[in-house]
């Protein structure tokens, strides 16, 4: 995320409760948490919508987990 996003996401959040310093700092943790909660929702129905072993996708989760690290 761009960082003049992110100060505006802080901007709005902060209008209604300000973050403690240990929010902030696990701010990234958080952010790739997102991520691997994002990547099993989709893939938990990958198969109902038609997605299988083949699929290139498979591998781009596997690649945004990798770079992830």
């Amino acid at each position: 995320m761009p960082d003049d996003i992110r100060a505006a996401l802080y901007e709005g959040y902060e209008s209604i409760r300000l973050l403690s310093k240990l929010e902030r700092e696990l701010m990234p943790v958080f952010r790739k948490l997102r991520t691997i909660w994002d990547l099993g929702d989709i893939l938990s129905m990958y198969a109902v919508w038609g997605g299988g072993p083949e699929d290139d996708y498979l591998e781009e989760c596997v690649s945004r987990l990798k770079n992830m690290m």
